[in-house]
């Protein structure tokens, strides 16, 4: 293969350290590519800009803490599913999922969805911190306390006891 600016050969598929920019930040990627020995200029071909865009798109992904196309096929492959079935439980297309894979990076919302669904420990993290807002919750706080002298055991009130609560407030005042 010649090079299309020099006219000298391009030498076979290797690995080079490429610098992208991506949504404003530089990153820099290991993809193998060819690259023309006279004039140093890197060859993408279908394969290579494939390859090159999604290192791209898993770089960037590390850098915000989201799943890399890797962690996300790791995560169906636990759960013994195929790409359809994993796309049905965590509630996404086929074709999004997809495009995932290709490189497009998923939202953080969408990442933390994923990971409730198929992450057991980022599950737990996240109820074990729901539970601690709810404590924490001056609104759950006071709805328990106002429930409290007319529950008998502890456990979280339902809606038609904290309106029995009120109601008998309502009936003590009067």
């Amino acid at each position: 293969m010649k090079c299309i600016k020099c006219g000298h050969t391009v030498e076979s598929e290797a690995l080079h350290k490429l610098v992208a920019e991506f949504r404003g930040e530089r990153l820099e990627v290991q993809v193998a590519v060819r690259q023309c020995s006279h004039c140093k200029r890197v060859v993408l071909d279908g394969k290579s800009r494939r390859a090159y865009h999604r290192a791209v798109s898993d770089a960037y992904r590390r850098e915000h803490e989201l799943l890399t196309a890797r962690d996300i096929d790791r995560l169906r492959r636990n759960l013994g599913m195929t790409w359809k079935q994993f796309a049905e439980y965590v509630c996404v297309g086929i074709a999004t999922l997809k495009r995932w894979m290709g490189g497009e990076i998923q939202t953080p919302s969408l990442d933390s969805l994923i990971r409730l669904k198929a992450d057991l420990s980022f599950a737990q993290r996240a109820a074990d911190d729901l539970l601690v807002r709810l404590a924490n919750s001056s609104a759950y706080a006071s709805t328990v306390e106002a429930v409290t002298p007319i529950t008998t055991h502890r456990r979280r009130p339902t809606i038609p006891e904290v309106w029995t609560a009120v109601d008998t407030d309502l009936a003590l005042c009067a």
